[in-house]
């Protein structure tokens, strides 16, 4: 059974074990997670909330809100443009 975004959202940021997604303002977990393993010795460092389609989907919308709702793409004309000076 899919979780759906409401059960997706949290308040609280993680205190903890895995990490979660930052997406809209918000801590948002996933059905699954995954374990991060160090490649150079092969131990565990933890676990993440593995994306899918509804964190994508969230992700997007939010960059889209946030980019027509704030001084977000003024920011972005303004420092990019000083990146290509």
């Amino acid at each position: 059974m899919a979780t759906t975004e409401t059960e997706l959202l949290l308040r609280e940021p993680p205190s903890g074990g895995t990490a979660l997604h930052w997406i809209g303002g918000q801590w948002l977990d996933s059905d699954e997670h995954r374990e991060s393993i160090n490649p150079a010795t092969g131990e565990l460092i933890g676990s993440y909330a593995k994306g899918g389609n509804t964190e994508a989907e969230l992700a997007v919308t939010g960059a889209l809100r946030a980019f027509r709702e704030t001084d977000c793409a003024e920011s972005i004309v303004r420092y990019g443009s000083r990146a290509l000076r």
